[in-house]
């Protein structure tokens, strides 16, 4: 079982880069990351009413059904419903947020309601991208931080907090958390770590990109290869086709 284990897992490893393995697995997380793989051959990878997704970029994948692997993703959602609490009249900036840029947010999601799926995707996209990209160091003295969308729009963010932005921001106008997904992977053109947000319409998976104003299919994606992706109560790792089948 421990060699089967470490060529399933070895793999996935050595898709990160050094920067990478040093900021996602630290010792305590990479624990809970074994002990997730152990039950590997154990877990179904479609939900529990049946729904099944094609895989990412042309990758296998399993689906484990616990994100709270991932604190940064469970805390950012805790932050997220402390934000929601806070209501000022008139807007100014109160613990840590530009209230008029929330008011603004809460505002666009309103307009939005009640558009086709692609044309919210396309809307949303383009929105999030208009603020400015901000390092965690720069912005909360952070080497890695996940931002909620209010924090986001406060403050500009980085890779992760414009598809945090975008997941939630569509979660608000009814799209299901069971088809988006948080990806992070490596960008073999650029050949840095990135994190980008899928979001399934019918079985074809779009994506949301802070490095582009167009939203495209993944299958006309190459230069991506993902290492994990999240959702609300799940995520999934990814092999290469050829390593998953192994």
């Amino acid at each position: 079982m421990g060699f089967r284990l470490g060529r399933h897992l070895l793999p996935v490893y050595r898709l990160m880069p050094f920067r990478v393995r040093r900021r996602w697995v630290s010792r305590w997380a990479f624990i809970l990351f074994i002990t997730a793989c152990l039950s590997f051959c154990l877990i179904d990878t479609s939900w529990a009413d049946g729904r099944t997704y094609p895989p990412l970029f042309g990758t296998g994948e399993k689906m484990f059904p616990d994100s709270s692997v991932f604190p940064k993703w469970t805390e950012m959602l805790q932050r997220l419903v402390r934000n929601e609490e806070i209501n000022v009249t008139p807007c100014r900036r109160k613990q840590g947020l530009n209230i008029c840029e929330v008011d603004k947010w809460k505002a666009f999601i309103e307009h939005e309601r009640g558009r086709p799926i692609l044309d919210l995707l396309d809307d949303v996209n383009r929105y999030m991208n208009a603020y400015r990209y901000v390092l965690d160091i720069v912005n909360y003295g952070l080497e890695d931080y996940w931002a909620t969308p209010q924090e986001h729009v406060s403050n500009g963010g980085d890779c992760e907090d414009y598809a945090i932005a975008k997941y939630i921001t569509l979660r608000k106008l009814g799209v299901a958390s069971l088809d988006m997904r948080v990806v992070v992977l490596n960008d073999l053109n650029l050949k840095v770590q990135h994190a980008i947000l899928a979001v399934y319409v019918g079985n074809k998976a779009y994506i949301l990109d802070n490095q582009t104003r167009r939203v495209q299919p993944a299958e006309l994606i190459y230069h991506y290869q993902p290492i994990y992706s999240v959702t609300e109560g799940a995520w999934w790792m990814h092999l290469l086709v050829a390593q998953a089948r192994r």
